[in-house]
């Protein structure tokens, strides 16, 4: 599960991306060596969302400890990230 959980957080994040490439990125999506339609890809992206979600889900009820792991880095990772944009946003408004 502590691998698996990780996985699907990046299918999902990757079935996402497509859908959002086509849905605001036309040009990208009609330069694709494989192209499926719009519609194609926005029914297989939020299919594969939904079964990362469920495969997911079903987890829960086998261990809760990978999920807390995950959600404490999920926080570690998110209180960086606001660090480092804080940081960002000072030096920017220094050299202005």
């Amino acid at each position: 599960l502590a691998v698996n959980i990780p996985t699907m957080l990046k299918y999902f994040s990757n079935c996402w991306s497509a859908v959002r490439l086509a849905k605001y990125h036309p040009t990208l999506h009609a330069e694709a060596k494989f192209r499926l339609s719009k519609r194609a890809v926005a029914v297989w992206g939020y299919a594969g969302m939904a079964l990362a979600l469920a495969i997911i889900a079903v987890g829960v009820t086998t261990d809760w400890r990978p999920y807390a792991i995950l959600a404490v880095w999920a926080v570690v990772g998110t209180a960086y990230w606001l660090s480092a944009r804080r940081r960002s946003i000072a030096m920017t408004e220094r050299r202005i």
